[in-house]
């Protein structure tokens, strides 16, 4: 029964870090992309410049 116990705590670990990277990626991309988005100039909107 100890094995059985075992194997299960070594699946949530396993899902713990699994988590952590998914979570860690997303992350990662999401700053990336914001970073890239930020540092490219806006369109100007020809309405703006009428007024």
């Amino acid at each position: 029964m100890r094995k059985a116990m075992g194997s299960v705590d070594d699946l949530i670990e396993e899902a713990k870090v699994r988590t952590v990277a998914w979570a860690l990626g997303i992350f990662a991309i999401s700053y990336f992309l914001t970073r890239k988005l930020r540092s490219a100039p806006l369109p100007r909107n020809s309405a703006d410049n009428a007024s």
